[in-house]
C-alpha cells in the first residue's frame, strides 16, 4: 500500500525534468516465443513512454538536447519508476536509448501531445 505523497523524479543523465510528465508509464511486451512448456517468452528489455499535454519551447528544447546528447556515449541513464516494486520508488536504469520525440499538434507557442520514448530498459 502507498502511504503519503510520492513526488514524481523522473530524468535523464542525473537531472529531473523543468516539467514533469502528465503520464507516464512502462508498455506491455510482446511473447517472442513460447518455450516447451507452453509459456510465453518475453525479451528481458523494457520500453517507457512519458507523455506531457502542454510543452513550452524551452521545455521542449531542453528535452530534445537529452536526444541530440546521446550521440556522444549513444546512451543515456534514465530515472524512472523501478518496475514491479511497492512503494513506488525511483531507480537509474544505465544504458537506455531514447527515441526522438513527437507532439500532435501546435497552439500558441506550445507543444501539445509529446511523448517521449525510452527503450532497452533492463529491468
Amino acid at each position: 500500500m502507498i502511504t503519503g505523497t510520492v513526488l514524481n523524479q523522473l530524468g535523464l543523465n542525473g537531472v529531473m525534468f523543468t516539467q514533469q510528465p502528465s503520464d507516464h508509464h512502462f508498455l506491455d511486451r510482446e511473447p517472442i516465443g513460447i518455450d516447451g512448456n507452453g509459456t510465453a517468452v518475453y525479451s528481458a528489455l523494457r520500453e517507457y513512454e512519458l507523455k506531457w499535454d502542454l510543452v513550452d519551447t524551452d521545455v521542449w528544447n531542453e528535452m530534445y538536447a537529452y536526444f541530440l546528447a546521446q550521440g556522444v556515449t549513444g546512451t543515456l541513464v534514465a530515472t524512472l519508476p523501478r518496475w514491479d516494486t511497492t512503494p513506488y520508488q525511483f531507480y537509474n536504469y544505465s544504458g537506455v536509448i531514447m527515441r526522438e520525440m513527437t507532439y500532435e499538434n501546435w497552439f500558441q507557442n506550445y507543444y501539445m501531445g509529446v511523448k517521449m520514448l525510452l527503450v532497452k530498459i533492463l529491468t
